[in-house]
């Protein structure tokens, strides 16, 4: 990976860290360690419950392989977001998360 991706990277990474932080006021924070530890981009928590975000800033998404990596890490809900150039964040979670969010938050 070139410098240029990492900083684009990490870029992305802010963006979607101060979004949710100025639109939903949580604490969500980049794990820094993630390069030596393996792990997730992004820590934040839903009703108490920890959440693993993926973060990709990329032009060609590989959602089934940013899905498996996120998957490694232990939380009790995942997801990949993402964004191209010129073009809104977008996220996708596994079908069984999304039940459990809309559990807790309560549908109807």
């Amino acid at each position: 990976m070139s410098k240029s991706q990492r900083t684009k990277g990490a870029a992305g990474e802010r963006e979607v860290v101060g979004i949710l932080n100025d639109e939903l006021g949580v604490s969500a924070s980049r794990n820094l360690d993630q390069s030596r530890d393996g792990g997730c981009d992004i820590w934040l928590q839903v009703a108490g419950k920890p959440m693993a975000l993926e973060v990709k800033r990329v032009e060609k998404a590989s959602l089934p392989a940013w899905m498996d990596q996120v998957a490694k890490v232990e939380a009790e809900y995942h997801a990949v977001v993402w964004r191209p150039s010129r073009r809104p964040w977008t996220v996708a979670l596994p079908l069984e998360d999304f039940i459990k969010l809309l559990r807790e938050v309560g549908v109807e």
